[in-house]
Formats: C-alpha cells, sequence, structure tokens
C-alpha cells in the first residue's frame, strides 16, 4: 500500500547464494499502455540477471502509466507517488532478498524511462545508476541528492519521440522534450562532468570524468525506432546498460 493505493509487481531471483554484501538489484519500467509481464519478456534483463545474480524487479503502473511531468495517463492526471512505491518496494525487498545497498538501479522505456530518469532526480539516494530508453529527460528541475550514473538509448528513427526533441506525445498529453543531444547536455551539467567524450562501445559516447566517478552516456542507434530492445545494429542493451552501471565506484554503506 502506498498513497492510499495497494501497488503490484514482479520480481525474478537469480539462483545461488547471494554475494557478500547481497545482490544488485534493477527496476525495470514498462512503457505507457504496457505492463510488467511485457518489460520482463521484452527489456533482455532476464538472461543477464540470472548470468550476472541480479535481481530484477519489474513494478506495475497505475493504469498502465508512470507520473511523469507532462505525460502520460491516469498516474499522472492523478499525481500518483510512483516514487514512493519504488522507495517502499526496495524497503520491502531489501529486508527479503539480501540487497546490495550501494548497487540499486532502474531502467525502463519511454513513459518507463521517463520514471525511470525521476528515480535520479528524487531518489538518488537510493539509486546508483539509471539507463533511460526511447525517453528524453522530462523531470525539471533535476537535482539529485548525489551523483547518479545515467545512460540513454535513442534511436533516430523513432517517430514517437524524436531523436531531435520538440513537441511530442499523444493529444491532450503532449510535452516538450530537448531531444536525445539536449538530454544529453543536461546530465552533463547534472553530474558535472568535463567536456571529453570517449566510444567505450560502439555507437555510444561517454563523459567519463563526472563528479564522484559517475558517468553519462548517450547511445544513439541508427534507422532504429521507439522499441530497440531488438534491435537490427546487434547493440545489447541489457548488457551496455549493466556495464556502464558496473564501472560505476561503489559508494560506502
Amino acid at each position: 500500500m502506498v498513497g492510499g493505493r495497494t501497488r503490484s509487481y514482479l520480481v525474478h531471483v537469480p539462483s545461488g547464494a547471494a554475494s557478500a554484501p547481497g545482490r544488485p538489484l534493477v527496476l525495470d519500467f514498462h512503457g505507457y499502455s504496457r505492463t510488467a509481464a511485457s518489460q520482463k519478456t521484452g527489456s533482455g534483463w532476464l538472461a543477464l540477471g540470472d548470468a550476472m545474480g541480479i535481481v530484477l524487479v519489474y513494478p506495475e503502473g497505475v493504469s498502465a502509466s508512470w507520473n511523469v511531468g507532462g505525460c502520460c495517463g491516469t498516474a499522472g492526471t492523478d499525481n500518483v507517488d510512483d516514487v514512493g512505491f519504488a522507495r517502499a518496494l526496495i524497503t520491502k525487498l531489501s529486508g527479503q532478498l539480501c540487497i546490495d545497498p550501494r548497487r540499486i538501479y532502474a531502467s525502463g522505456v519511454s513513459n518507463g524511462a521517463g520514471i525511470a530518469a525521476r528515480m535520479a532526480c528524487d531518489a538518488g539516494d537510493v539509486f546508483s545508476g539509471v539507463a533511460l530508453v526511447s525517453s528524453d529527460l522530462r523531470t525539471q528541475p533535476c537535482k539529485p541528492a548525489r551523483p547518479v550514473t545515467e545512460i540513454a538509448f535513442r534511436g533516430t528513427a523513432d517517430t514517437l519521440e524524436p531523436y531531435e526533441g520538440g513537441t511530442v506525445g499523444p493529444a491532450g498529453m503532449t510535452f516538450e522534450s530537448p531531444g536525445a543531444r539536449g538530454s544529453f547536455a543536461l546530465w552533463k551539467a547534472i553530474d558535472e562532468c568535463s567536456a571529453t567524450l570517449k566510444t567505450i562501445t560502439k555507437y555510444c559516447e561517454t563523459y567519463t570524468e563526472c563528479r564522484d566517478g559517475v558517468e553519462v552516456t548517450l547511445c544513439t542507434m541508427p534507422d532504429v525506432g521507439h522499441s530497440p530492445y531488438d534491435n537490427q545494429i546487434g547493440l545489447d542493451l541489457a548488457k551496455t546498460m549493466w556495464d556502464a552501471f558496473s564501472r560505476v565506484p561503489l559508494r560506502p554503506l
């Protein structure tokens, strides 16, 4: 129960014992009008979670939506406390599944990417990294409690949230998007990164010299649309996310 609502989620626990001091945790948020079940089968985290010992959680949005500025659905219009939901979920699972509090991350697609970004902005004390698929930064102002690693995946053929930004979203729920490059610049400023860019992974540009050792990355996927998990360029999104998260120095408990 959060904010007077019963909230639900799916959990996938990897086989094998947890390594001290615990398992990493990834919250993976579905897109608007989608479900936790569809995100579980479609985002590519399952096999990687089993291989790397990651606890995977797929939260369910209220009326298949998340409360992100300007878009979309019931969660936004009713001002649903999705950040409170995530915090309560992490507290509950940490007591059940031996979660490492230094390795808690969020990922998501579209509206789900918007709420993953909000987790960095409004719950940066909990999340060490976020991965955003097919969405730009919507939470403004974004002032994390501490620097948070951010990695974004944007397709140049995305017609729902164009790479260039502008007015996007369904009728009645439009908002102004800064675009992929605009968001990249915003995250660079948020995490106080230097001007040096590196290519660690093909298609991806990374600011590696940011405050407290975090990174900011933009992966530009040529001719890829709004649903890029199974893409034609061979970029494994989940692995690329995890590689970025794994490079971040662990903060003291």
